[in-house]
């Protein structure tokens, strides 16, 4: 049986299938990044953990406006 914290630390780490976003530029702006990943699923928190795990593993650099800014930025 599930515990309640391990369902909950698995909820945290749903992301995109990173094959679905294998067509995107490796130099993207975070508005293009954001909107590539929310034509896939509406689930705001997915989208969320997308994009820091995206920026995270180095799958994808920001350009303009938020390229130098921190991946903890984008953290709560």
């Amino acid at each position: 049986m599930a515990t309640i914290n391990s369902v909950r630390a698995q909820q945290k780490s749903q992301t995109v299938d990173p094959q679905l976003l294998a067509h995107l530029p490796e130099s993207i702006t975070l508005l293009e990044l954001v909107y590539a990943i929310s034509t896939i699923t509406p689930d705001e928190k997915i989208v969320i953990d997308t994009v820091i795990t995206m920026l995270g593993e180095g799958r994808v650099k920001l350009r303009g406006t938020f390229r130098e800014s921190p991946i903890s930025e984008f953290k709560s």
